[in-house]
């Protein structure tokens, strides 16, 4: 939830610590809890066990579940096919990113439009839903190739 500040509040059930509340892993949260040091947030997108916050600054913040690469921060080591990116429980701002005027989250992945059109993607890709003809994941965000006119992520693919 946006309040009227405008701050993040959630609440819910924290798998993954995608409620980013700093609070205890698999804790319910039944009242709504402030979410870090986030002000000035104009959008929210949640994944499927992560969430990012766009900022009126045209910065994206991410929070929660990182295993596939999902919150744009950390790398992935290919050889071994694992995330080298942590959970996180608190809001961190997303790699390489400016300008961002719309967000998007899917089940493993994220997409970020900015202000000139350009549209990233990051996270899990193992059905190619990061739209760059491949199937690795990518932990930080990817420029994608032009003419694409819209976006919207899907929750399975």
């Amino acid at each position: 939830m946006v309040d009227f500040c405008p701050s993040v509040t959630t609440c819910g059930y924290n798998t993954f610590r995608q409620l980013g509340s700093n609070t205890v892993f698999n804790e319910i949260l039944d009242a709504p809890v402030r979410v870090g040091n986030l002000e000035r947030v104009k959008m929210i997108s949640a994944g499927g066990h992560f969430t990012l916050a766009l900022k009126e600054d045209g910065t994206v913040w991410a929070w929660g579940r990182n295993e596939d690469g999902e919150l744009g921060v950390g790398t992935y080591d290919a050889k071994t096919e694992i995330s080298l990116g942590d959970n996180k429980n608190e809001p961190v701002e997303v790699s390489m990113l400016q300008d961002v005027v719309e967000i998007a989250a899917g089940c493993f992945h994220a997409i970020a439009i900015t202000k000139d059109g350009s549209i990233w993607a990051w996270g899990g890709n193992d059905e190619g839903q990061l739209g760059n003809f491949t199937e690795g994941k990518r932990c930080v965000p990817q420029q994608l190739n032009d003419g694409i006119i819209t976006v919207s992520p899907s929750t399975s693919n």
